[in-house]
């Protein structure tokens, strides 16, 4: 019992070392130069707004990942950002997803069309009405999240 629990505690450490190894390796390719991040972003002070789906179990996730920026930000709703937050100079960048879903030709083993689903991240920049897209979309959203946020603050250093 006791080499069990070793040996799931030393599964778990290498696994949260390999996960933050990744996050920050993600992170260090998304660039201003890759066209992920929008270049007044390293010089202008901002507030990021990340926007709220009103999905709890995504929801969490925005506000523990946005928790640990280091930057300004606020959490908001896409009403709530129409609404309090329109002021496109003071509120200049948005954080958001779109859904995408990839459908292969032909049928799985239990006869079911075959599809995958994953999050691509942007940054809004409202003043330019220019979208700076992430290259790759991932259905991990909390690491996706998470790589993203640490890219800006690695820009901005």
């Amino acid at each position: 019992m006791k080499k069990t629990f070793q040996l799931a505690s030393l599964f778990l450490i290498i696994l949260v070392a390999v996960s933050c190894v990744s996050t920050s390796r993600v992170a260090q390719k998304i660039t201003v130069e890759s066209g992920e991040i929008p270049p007044e972003m390293v010089t202008e002070d901002f507030t990021l707004i990340g926007v709220l789906k009103g999905r709890r179990s995504y929801d969490r996730y925005l506000k523990k990942k946005f928790s640990d920026y280091t930057g300004d930000y606020i959490l908001a709703t896409k009403e709530e950002i129409e609404k309090k937050y329109s002021d496109v100079n003071k509120y200049r960048y948005i954080m958001d997803y779109q859904s995408e879903t990839d459908v292969k030709a032909g049928l799985d083993s239990y006869g079911q069309v075959q599809s995958t689903t994953g999050y691509r991240y942007s940054i809004l920049d409202r003043k330019k009405d220019k979208e700076y897209y992430r290259k790759s979309r991932s259905s991990a959203f909390a690491k996706e999240i998470e790589a993203y946020l640490l890219a800006i603050e690695l820009a901005r250093k």
